[in-house]
């Protein structure tokens, strides 16, 4: 009885100081975990507007692609929900609910984390005397750790202030931002929104009303200091994109569209190739609708961590040499490109054989070139060789069985690049899809593809070039899905209506 009594008594005192800083502690980590929100998709077609609290329908980590969503805020468990939409205009609130359950389950648990940490530090100033003393290594130490968070709020800022800046010189529908918000959540509770935040990729179309090129866009853009993706929609390649692209040297994701240009496209300066050879973190790279020089492509031999590479609707533009050598002849060896587009690129046989040096080539898109089907026995031999789009109606059955070589092909999209739905044959395929060809050639087309279901296990042929978008992890992975720029808005949405 003396022993339990004298137990109490050492219990029943004021708590020491260190007790007192780790209670604050975890009420400080309690109160951040509360404020930070979580935003989750929400089932529109139920009763509206909604009257009941719903958490996870569909998953917390759903793409934002509807029309109402979830802001809800809580720990451990969510208890307080504000409902936001965007169907009927501008973001809006539509209501606010509690779970009544759910935080009282919250409070208990927050009691008992709170007398958990307040009897161990007791009981572990108890067995273990805990002495503080404050010396010359304590404070250099603590003025070295102040330094580093006073630098990183200072250079947060300095950071935010200017992707502000851009964000607002380019306002309009020329201009599309990826934003991403790096670091835990909760420290939005002390007012660190902006400084978690990072513009990470940017879409601009640098073609003004009178279709000249707007070069102050690039100017802008080049000032963000952790763009990771451009998009560009131009119809000149100008001296001031080749100056702001030597900047931007945490690129991964460059896009270059001269679909504005006239006749042929605007011409890819030789410069503008060099420059991008100097971005040596691409991983993805997309040229399009431009006039170019195959000995050019020598300039990105650096580009070694290149997964795809898109080469569409380019006119070969010839700056002296010899004009009927093949235009993927200096094409450099890139020891992890997967995916390679050549869509409307007039390649031909020759150009195929510069591919043996490319041992990961997985994607090939030849649709709309002139490839025959001694183009497809060289793509046959292409070890890695999973996935091939060309055009149906300019190749033979022939051709197509050189194809059952390439032992790894598992999709292959016979396409139309013409119309041939005047044949009289029509041969079913994959999905739907449809071969048309004569009368004569139904029974070889038939054997042929025959031939190379057997010779590929598992193989889908079809007619379908949707799947050319290489969006998983293919030719230009789709970063403007708006997904985290969507959650920011959202929460700055509910942040609005509590504060009105």
């Amino acid at each position: 009885m003396f022993v339990v009594r004298s137990n109490i008594r050492k219990f029943l005192h004021l708590p020491g100081g260190v007790t007192f800083v780790a209670l604050a502690v975890a009420v400080a980590v309690t109160v951040c975990f509360n404020s930070t929100a979580e935003v989750s998709p929400r089932d529109f077609n139920g009763p509206w507007p909604p009257s009941e609290f719903a958490v996870g329908e569909p998953a917390p980590d759903a793409p934002l692609r509807g029309y109402a969503w979830n802001v809800s805020y809580g720990w451990p468990l969510l208890w307080r929900q504000y409902v936001v939409t965007t169907a009927y205009g501008p973001v809006a609130v539509v209501g606010r609910y509690i779970s009544a359950y759910r935080f009282v389950v919250d409070v208990v648990i927050w009691v008992a984390l709170l007398l958990s940490v307040g009897a161990g530090c007791e009981w572990l100033g108890h067995r273990y005397r805990l002495r503080l003393r404050w010396g010359l290594r304590s404070m250099l130490f603590a003025t070295v750790v102040l330094s580093a968070f006073c630098a990183w709020v200072s250079a947060g800022y300095r950071r935010a202030t200017v992707e502000d800046s851009v964000m607002a010189t380019l306002s309009g529908p020329g201009a599309r931002f990826r934003i991403e918000f790096r670091g835990p959540g909760w420290l939005d509770a002390f007012g660190a929104h902006r400084l978690r935040r990072r513009v990470v990729g940017a879409w601009v179309d640098v073609v003004d009303d009178d279709g000249k090129v707007d070069n102050e866009v690039l100017r802008q853009v080049a000032l963000l200091p952790d763009l990771e993706c451009l998009l560009v929609q131009t119809g000149e390649v100008t001296p001031e994109l080749t100056g702001a692209l030597l900047g931007m040297r945490r690129l991964r994701i460059l896009s270059i569209d001269g679909l504005y240009g006239e006749n042929s496209g605007p011409r890819l300066a030789d410069g503008c190739l060099s420059a991008i050879g100097r971005l040596t973190r691409l991983e993805h790279l997309d040229l399009r609708f431009l006039t170019m020089d195959g000995r050019s492509l020598a300039h990105l031999g650096a580009l070694s961590k290149l997964k795809s590479l898109g080469l569409s609707s380019i006119s070969r533009g010839l700056t002296g040499g010899v004009s009927d050598e093949p235009f993927l002849k200096y094409l450099p060896p890139f020891p992890d490109l997967q995916a390679l587009d050549l869509q409307n690129s007039g390649v031909a046989e020759g150009d195929l054989r510069c591919l043996r040096g490319l041992p990961r080539l997985t994607s090939v898109n030849l649709d709309g070139t002139g490839v025959s089907g001694r183009g497809l026995k060289t793509l046959a031999s292409l070890p890695a060789l999973a996935e091939l789009s060309v055009c149906s109606n300019r190749l033979s059955a022939v051709a197509i069985s050189s194809l059952v070589a390439a032992r790894n092909l598992k999709r292959l999209h016979l396409t139309e690049c013409a119309s041939t739905r005047n044949a009289q044959a029509v041969i079913a395929l994959d999905h739907g899809g449809s071969l048309y060809a004569s009368e004569a050639e139904r029974d070889e087309w038939g054997r042929a593809l025959a031939e190379l279901r057997r010779a590929n296990r598992g193989i889908v042929i079809d007619a379908d070039n949707v799947a050319l978008q290489w969006d998983a992890g293919g030719m230009l992975p789709w970063v403007f899905d708006e997904q985290d720029e969507s959650r920011a808005v959202l929460i700055e949405a509910v942040r609005q209506w509590k504060g009105r």
